[in-house]
This record gives structure tokens, sequence and C-alpha cells, in this order.
């Protein structure tokens, strides 16, 4: 039986333009990833480190919700940054595809996650 990291990361991977992906706690611990060129570690800390500075950013700004972060790379290979409540997922994105259509999935794919935790809870 698929354990729910399994899962979660067989339906990342059906999106259309998902590469890579890692998902990180909030506390640096890896959950899942499919990293095989890049080093796990070392992609969770920039994470991390990206994800808690945006978090400073926006609350300095005053702003309540933020969807994701881009950090743009010039072979248009993406890295997107979403924040679920207490974990970062990072999704390197192909180098052809749809940016827009991209973050529309993905996103609809956490609230999706979001929506099902909240009616267990």
């Amino acid at each position: 039986m698929s354990s729910i990291r399994e899962k979660f990361g067989k339906r990342l991977l059906q999106i259309n333009g998902v590469k890579r992906f890692i998902l990180v706690r909030n506390d640096g611990e890896i959950l899942a990833h499919n990293l095989a060129e890049e080093n796990p570690e070392t992609l969770s800390s920039i994470l991390l480190f990206s994800a808690l500075n945006c978090d400073k950013i926006k609350s300095g700004f005053g702003f309540r919700n933020t969807k994701y972060m881009a950090v743009s790379k010039e072979n248009n290979e993406n890295l997107y940054i979403f924040q679920m409540e207490k974990y970062y997922l990072g999704v390197m994105q192909h180098a052809n595809a749809n940016m827009m259509e991209l973050i529309r999935d993905v996103s609809s794919f956490i609230d999706s996650i979001m929506m099902t935790k909240a009616n267990i809870s």
C-alpha cells in the first residue's frame, strides 16, 4: 500500500509542467521529494530560508495571504515555493511549461488537500 507521501508525490507529478518537487516541514525535515540531480538537503535549506524570508517581507508590507514565491532561472526551470500551514512545497517547472497554468494547478491541488484536512478535523 502506498504511503500518503508517495500518493502526494504521484499526484503532484501528474500536474502538467511539474518537473521536480520537495516538501519540507517548517523545521527543515524533508517529507517527500523526487530530486535526483540536486542534493535534497541543500535545496531544503534554500527552500526554507527563502520561504521564511518571504514571510518576513510579507508581514513587513502588511500582506496577509501570499499564494507562492517565484525564483526565476535563466533556463526557465523556475522554482515556486508554496506555503501549506507548517509545510513548504518547492516545485520546479519544466522549461517549456506554462507558468500561470502550473501555478493555478498546483494551487488547486494544495487547496484540495487543505479542504480535505479541514473536513476531517
